[in-house]
């Protein structure tokens, strides 16, 4: 997803894309993805990991086909709206296979091995686009970005065909909840629908105020048909044995969070650097490629230790990226007089990808450890359909911050960066003080 930010204003230039329809090609493909995720997983437990996997990848390579060779915006923006439909096919049952194939030490070590491959993906994605806008132009250079992922998931869908089984035994869930399935989507789309389109700024708060009613409306319904559905002796969606354990709880709430106010120290960086010191985006994706590799190393030895350390691999984490997020906001202030120090940059985000690496996939890891094989992909996709809410509402939150400070109101320049770090280091100062907390309270317990 991150992959296309840096080609909007290729867009463009190519197609004609409007701010709006720049700003769908990501939010739709988000939202795409959010509302998949759970009926993914729920219907992956109920019938095949397997075969929800191979549907996803053929149907992702199916629409970065048709998204890469796009003659005008409406076609990209319906493509990509499918692609993130197709990625919530596939995101719960990678990490519901693992639920199935390991335990114990093995489960995180494999935890491990996903966080580093995220890691390195972050890594490569920015500067590859980069790249080939630079090499291929406006007009080619994002469609091979996208038509780059054919041959991989062709690949991936070889891999899991050949090496991935049907599905280890393991007791099946037997009722679908269809109606749980309903009343959370309409949820999570009335939550994400404000901040995904742009309507007319006469019609904006309307849109809001309606949306936030129906999210009301369905998370009251929603809990109500749990209840009744559990008392006729059906398994409800938001099952007792997921949200009832209290390891994954806590550990959704921490990740959720933490995606939450994330965005602050990266996109808010990344806009700075952009909208207001002027780099091209192949030189800031340059200069934030260091957190990605120091994120990609952390994640592998973070995943491998947190089956033994549990939660305090997370806090160790959470301190460490508090302050390479402060480090990052002094070299922003710096930067705002002399370019030159943008270069320290460099070091900074590498603190900051190495404190983040220590908590997305050990936080997952020690979460879902606990998880029955059974509830493998739906856990797995109610964890992740949190940090995809987190992310997309906290983004939203740090463009306006950007915004907002970028103001003429504001006497120097660098209060654009500043609003959204402070907003990063506060939230992020919240997360520590909760798995503070979680680690406290079970310690107690045990």
């Amino acid at each position: 997803m991150n992959r296309l930010t840096l080609a909007l204003p290729a867009l463009e230039a190519s197609i004609g894309a409007s701010v709006s329809e720049q700003q769908l090609v990501i939010s739709l493909y988000a939202l795409g993805l959010a509302i998949t995720l759970t009926p993914a997983g729920r219907v992956a437990d109920a019938w095949s990991r397997r075969g929800m996997l191979i549907i996803g990848i053929g149907v992702f390579a199916l629409c970065s086909i048709v998204a890469g060779l796009a003659p005008n915006p409406e076609t990209l923006v319906i493509a990509r709206l499918f692609q993130g439909f197709a990625s919530g096919l596939i995101l719960p049952q990678t990490t519901g296979v693992f639920q199935d194939l390991f335990e114990g030490p093995s489960l995180a070590k494999a935890y491990g091995g996903w966080g580093a491959t995220v890691g390195t993906v972050s890594l490569l994605g920015p500067p590859i686009t980069g790249a080939l806008l630079g090499v291929f132009g406006d007009e080619w250079g994002w469609r091979i970005a996208l038509l780059a992922n054919v041959p991989v998931v062709l690949a991936a869908l070889l891999a899991v065909t050949l090496t991935v089984s049907a599905n280890r035994a393991r007791p099946r869930l037997t009722s679908l909840d269809p109606i749980g399935l309903l009343l959370l989507t309409l949820l999570v789309s009335a939550i994400l629908l404000p901040i995904t389109i742009d309507p007319d700024p006469a019609f904006h708060l309307v849109v809001t105020v309606c949306s936030l009613l129906v999210a009301v409306s369905a998370a009251v319904g929603l809990i109500s048909w749990e209840r009744r559905f559990e008392g006729r002796g059906g398994t409800p969606l938001i099952s007792p044995t997921v949200l009832g354990n209290r390891r994954f709880r806590n550990g959704a709430l921490i990740g959720t969070l933490f995606f939450f106010f994330l965005p602050g120290a990266q996109i808010g960086v990344g806009l700075y650097l952009q909208r207001i010191l002027g780099l091209s985006a192949l030189q800031v994706a340059l200069l934030l490629i260091g957190g990605a590799l120091a994120s990609t190393i952390t994640a592998w030895f973070g995943s491998k230790h947190s089956y033994r350390l549990g939660r305090t691999v997370i806090i160790v984490g959470l301190c460490t990226l508090v302050v390479g997020v402060i480090a990052t906001a002094l070299v922003c202030v710096g930067a705002s007089a002399d370019e030159r120090w943008t270069l320290w940059l460099i070091p900074a985000q590498m603190i900051l990808g190495a404190g983040a690496g220590l908590i997305t996939a050990p936080n997952q890891s020690v979460s879902m450890m606990t998880i029955p094989r059974e509830f493998g992909s739906l856990a797995s996709s109610l964890f992740q359909l949190g940090q995809r809410v987190g992310t997309s509402i906290g983004s939203a939150i740090v463009i306006a911050l950007v915004y907002l400070g970028a103001d003429t109101a504001f006497p120097e320049r660098y209060f654009a960066v500043l609003l959204p770090i402070g907003f990063s280091i506060l939230g992020l100062l919240l997360v520590l003080w909760i798995a503070v907390w979680d680690l406290r309270t079970t310690r107690g317990r045990s």
